[in-house]
């Protein structure tokens, strides 16, 4: 896989942004909204989060930070968002299967909300991989 530059990176991210019809304008306002939705004054939050570095197929690369990302997050939701640390889960490398995210889904957040529960879901890890071209 070539690596790319950040200014390549983000000049990438700005062409395809633009390309989805999205400005900057509208993901800061986005932004505000996610944040405003999070920081709300209710007891009822909950948080599914899953992180992996180390895929059983060996055609994936191997990660570094997925499963940092989903630690991280988790501290953000409890110090700065008013997430109880019971209310949050953790699926990470082979604990986070299709079989136990689909579970994970049912029984720690679907079952569980209530209209006006604020729900969390938050993956890190591989989606796709592309190559890229150099520029």
């Amino acid at each position: 896989m070539t690596r790319i530059k950040r200014r390549q990176l983000l000049s990438l991210t700005g062409s395809l942004l633009a390309t989805l019809g999205l400005s900057q304008l509208e993901l800061k306002q986005r932004a505000i909204l996610y944040r405003s939705v999070l920081a709300e004054n209710t007891p009822r939050k909950r948080a599914l989060l899953v992180g992996v570095n180390n895929y059983p197929d060996t055609r994936w690369i191997p990660l570094e930070g997925a499963v940092n990302d989903v630690k991280l997050q988790q501290e953000l939701l409890i110090h700065r968002f008013g997430f109880q640390s019971d209310q949050i889960l953790l699926l990470t490398d082979h604990e986070a299967t299709r079989e136990n995210i689909l579970q994970a889904f049912e029984e720690h957040l679907i079952k569980w909300a209530q209209p006006g529960d604020v729900v969390v879901f938050h993956f890190s890890g591989h989606g796709s991989q592309v190559s890229i071209s150099p520029l």
